[in-house]
């Protein structure tokens, strides 16, 4: 019967392994979920000008999310540099960052537009009436949709922006595919080096189960503090008035 060896991960080699490949984890979730979260706003709010702009951005939501998002790490990767002259081709490849940007790049195309879609649904549901008086009361332009229909849509939605950032997360396994050293990579790493397979990857299991969980209590306190703040402005002006 096989007997784990624990004491393995410990060992400085495959400590800094694993370390490095958490720290890259971390980096390239915080990053493109930020990226994504940005494009997934100016999707949203393209779809919802209508007209050539939202024809656009419609489109874009479609083939984006019909296409495996693995593919959408190979194919920066692989085909930017031949889109380029061969010189900068050449300075692209050499660089030891493009793998990291690649895959940066590849998680944010790829998670924007289910987020455009989360931020949209509240646009055609809950949101209407209100829109509609924030309309009639002289609300136009950037102060229209920053100060009322985004914070509306975000803080409606955060229990779905809580699933798909989480699931964002986890997508940072496939920048395996591209050489990127986060921490799958870093795991199967340690495995071909000592064969400790069974006790790499627990390891990794657990460190992805503590992040997700991390970041799923990170945006429910989040998500309470706003549903506190929300409750706290509709209570006030009753208080006031019964003063």
């Amino acid at each position: 019967m096989y007997e784990p060896h624990w004491q393995i991960l410990w060992q400085p080699e495959y400590a800094r392994l694993l370390l490095r490949g958490l720290w890259l984890t971390l980096a390239l979730a915080a990053l493109s979920s930020c990226c994504s979260f940005a494009l997934g706003l100016i999707l949203t709010v393209g779809r919802a000008a209508g007209g050539f702009w939202g024809r656009l951005a419609a489109g874009f939501c479609l083939v984006a999310r019909g296409i495996p998002g693995v593919f959408w790490l190979l194919l920066p990767f692989y085909c930017l540099p031949f889109l380029l002259p061969l010189s900068a081709s050449h300075t692209l490849n050499s660089w030891e960052c493009f793998p990291f940007c690649a895959a940066l790049l590849g998680l944010s195309v790829n998670n924007s537009p289910y987020l455009a879609d989360i931020l949209s649904s509240v646009l055609h549901v809950s949101g209407q009436d209100a829109l509609a008086c924030a309309r009639l009361s002289g609300f136009r332009g950037w102060r229209y949709w920053l100060c009322l229909v985004l914070p509306l849509a975000c803080s409606t939605t955060l229990p779905a922006l809580n699933a798909r950032m989480v699931h964002n997360l986890k997508n940072t396994s496939l920048a395996l595919f591209i050489s990127v050293p986060e921490l799958t990579w870093a795991a199967q790493e340690i495995e071909s080096l000592s064969f400790a397979g069974l006790e790499v990857f627990t390891a990794a299991t657990l460190i992805y189960m503590v992040l997700g969980l991390a970041l799923s209590a990170l945006l429910f306190c989040v998500q309470r503090r706003l549903e506190r703040r929300q409750q706290g402005e509709v209570v006030r002006p009753i208080l006031h008035r019964c003063a």
